[in-house]
């Protein structure tokens, strides 16, 4: 019996009523056979999760919040406890002296320098209602608070992290991260 399921590109997950997380497609296709695009099951006593190509997030059923960098090949790393839901954006972000304007010389010369480069962002609402983004970086995890009484969380674009959804507990909608 399926309870919950959720698409990203070419990676569909789904958890079963017994709390075990399938996933299929592009994610799970390295431990297939190429072209082969059979369900894998990746963990037990799941509550949700997210993806995005070679990154799987799950929040386990004890609200730990559980990533598998490496895609399906390495053991997952405990980024945090006291979880409720997890969204994952991708694309690169730079964290540095920001550039002095939008021009693309402007913005790979940022990168160049930056202090820190991430290819994704993954964001874990809280049990408590915040809403704390994660960067995993040369230099360790790297953790921010970016809002408070919220009720859930997504991506509408998930290589775009603008467009990260936070609907407050007071039913307002706000759209962005809040960061730089």
């Amino acid at each position: 019996d399926v309870i919950w399921t959720r698409a990203y590109d070419d990676t569909t997950l789904a958890i079963k009523s017994d709390g075990s997380l399938w996933a299929w497609g592009h994610l799970a296709a390295a431990v297939n056979s190429p072209g082969v695009r059979m369900p894998r099951r990746v963990a037990a006593g799941t509550s949700s999760a997210a993806a995005v190509p070679g990154l799987l997030a799950a929040v386990t059923q004890n609200g730990d919040l559980m990533v598998y960098e490496d895609g399906l090949e390495a053991a997952p790393i405990k980024y945090a406890s006291g979880i409720a839901d997890v969204a994952i954006c991708a694309g690169a972000s730079s964290y540095g002296t920001p550039p002095a304007s939008n021009t693309i010389k402007d913005i790979v010369n940022n990168l160049a320098k930056s202090d820190y480069l991430t290819l994704y962002i993954v964001y874990a609402l809280g049990e408590d209602g915040t809403v704390t983004r994660y960067f995993n970086t040369r230099d360790g995890l790297i953790s921010q608070q970016i809002a408070r009484d919220t009720a859930s969380i997504t991506p509408s674009a998930y290589v775009n992290c603008d467009q990260l959804l936070l609907v407050q507990k007071d039913g307002t909608l706000l759209r962005g991260d809040g960061g730089n």
